[in-house]
């Protein structure tokens, strides 16, 4: 996992899976599946380093 990651904010962790998220769903909706699907797998990094932190 990259450093910066875990050095990251909690709120601009949150914000970057939204936004992740978000441009997911704009991928899926134009019809980009491929890029849709990597847009939800950075978005399940930041959740995964979110849920880290709650359980610490």
């Amino acid at each position: 996992m990259h450093v910066w990651l875990r050095e990251a904010s909690t709120s601009v962790l949150r914000r970057a899976e939204d936004l992740a998220v978000e441009q997911a769903q704009r991928y899926f909706e134009a019809d980009r599946l491929r890029d849709a699907l990597k847009e939800y797998r950075i978005a399940q990094v930041f959740a995964a380093e979110l849920n880290r932190r709650s359980e610490s």
